[in-house]
């Protein structure tokens, strides 16, 4: 029986920490539902939308945009670092 229960707990544990890892999986299981800004706050994540407005416009925003609109939903996990490139000589304008 305590063997059978180890097992259990370490099973959990794997699957927590894969979720905590790949926060994406949960997010469209979530999607939608009251859930959705608590889960996403937990797991360290950041969605925002990406699309051309009427005059072509890129815009990038934390909510949807207009209906009709296409666009692509991105998410990010806070704790990325994300560094510009820097152009150097071999540039081509």
């Amino acid at each position: 029986m305590k063997v059978l229960l180890v097992i259990v707990l370490v099973a959990v544990a794997a699957g927590a920490y894969y979720i905590y890892r790949n926060p994406t999986i949960v997010s469209p299981l979530v999607e939608g539902t009251p859930l959705e800004r608590t889960v996403r706050e937990t797991l360290g994540t950041t969605r925002v939308y990406k699309w051309r407005d009427a005059k072509g416009i890129v815009q990038i925003t934390d909510e949807p945009p207009p209906e009709g609109t296409k666009f692509e939903k991105l998410e990010y996990q806070n704790d990325a670092n994300v560094v510009p490139s820097v152009p150097t000589k071999n540039t081509k304008k």
